[in-house]
């Protein structure tokens, strides 16, 4: 929920001056990296643990290097969010476009070659690919608004409305995802990993139908946003 809530304040930290935005941001970024890390070290150590719960020594090598795609995720929805936030539809269009031709011959040749472990490395160079197509647009959205980012600009009133925003998405993320998890749990454990691999592709289908209100929500949330922010609260 932290890009939610980034897209949200930075039309009325944008009103206040570079320096506030300054202090969003890094707090962001403090905020992303700090969780980023925490996470990624738990998978990490848990890896064979869970490996064990769903019988597939095989599973643990896998967990350790997703467990390298959680910081790296949490960077490139910052990025997307800080390209968002300000507005910048068209360039987010024009990003996405050599994000996805970057990743996807990275996707298919290693996946090709090297399988299920050639997919999660594939992921994970792909994650990293669209972070610096992503942090090269975001560095020269910073140099235009006049905002250096740090890690010492850590700001605590920043905080507290990013996460007064983020935390009902991730209450929302709390009581979703473990039901998820336990979905295909059951399905993986009851049924087998193939039926398992029918539904989520079933999923994915059923999900590329809903990119018409997905595109309506790049533009609607920041531009709202502005709006609010923009008259007085009494109206």
């Amino acid at each position: 929920g932290l890009g939610t809530a980034i897209i949200k304040l930075i039309p009325d930290y944008r009103q206040e001056g570079p320096i506030a935005l300054d202090r969003l941001l890094s707090t962001a970024v403090v905020i992303v990296l700090a969780a980023g890390c925490v996470v990624s070290a738990v998978f990490f150590l848990a890896a064979d643990s869970l490996a064990a719960i769903y019988a597939v020594p095989e599973f643990s090598v896998l967990l350790r290097v997703s467990a390298l795609l959680v910081a790296f995720d949490g960077l490139l929805n910052l990025g997307v969010a800080v390209v968002q936030g300000f507005q910048r539809v068209k360039e987010l269009a024009v990003i996405g476009l050599y994000a996805k031709a970057a990743t996807v011959p990275v996707i298919f040749g290693m996946t090709l070659a090297w399988g299920l472990l050639g997919a999660v490395i594939a992921g994970t160079v792909a994650m990293a690919l669209n972070l610096a197509i992503y942090n090269r647009s975001v560095r020269l959205i910073l140099a235009g608004e006049q905002i250096r980012v740090s890690l010492r600009h850590f700001d605590r009133r920043a905080a507290f409305r990013m996460l007064r925003v983020a935390l009902p998405l991730f209450a929302a993320f709390l009581v979703l995802r473990p039901a998820l998890l336990f979905q295909s749990s059951f399905l993986a454990l009851e049924l087998g990993y193939a039926d398992l691999g029918l539904f989520r592709v079933a999923h994915s289908l059923y999900r590329m139908v809903l990119f018409l209100p997905a595109a309506l929500s790049v533009p609607l949330l920041p531009a709202i946003s502005e709006i609010y922010f923009a008259y007085p609260r009494d109206r």
